[in-house]
């Protein structure tokens, strides 16, 4: 099952794979330690193979935007295009990963009129 769960009314939201159907317990897992009150937003079934790859493109798509995402999984919620991502995503993992595929497509690397689905770092000019 693929989660989608957030806090502080959408700020963060956390996209996961659970082996249970009720994510409950996975909620009650991550709010150990957590402040926040986190609440499941929808699920969807869906493999964890399907969960990583979601989020190897959603690093994509971030960095294509340039906004930062933390290591823990917790997606600035209110970015419009993440908004638009969990749209698609309500209707399971495959329609989350055909948005994000043809988000991504428009990614160019510089100098070259081939398209690339790895994010292009680059560092600030002294």
């Amino acid at each position: 099952m693929i989660y989608v769960i957030q806090i502080l009314n959408n700020k963060f939201i956390k996209i996961g794979f659970s082996k249970y159907d009720d994510v409950s317990y996975r909620i009650s897992e991550l709010q150990t330690g957590n402040p926040y009150e986190i609440k499941p937003v929808f699920t969807t079934f869906g493999t964890l193979i399907q969960e990583k790859e979601l989020h190897r493109s959603l690093l994509v798509a971030f960095t294509r935007i340039r906004i930062p995402i933390p290591p823990n999984e917790w997606y600035p919620g209110k970015a419009p295009m993440f908004q638009e991502f969990l749209g698609y995503l309500k209707y399971g993992p495959n329609a989350g990963m055909a948005f994000l595929d043809k988000y991504n497509q428009s990614i160019k690397q510089p100098g070259h009129g081939e398209t690339s689905l790895y994010p292009t770092i680059r560092w600030p000019d002294k």
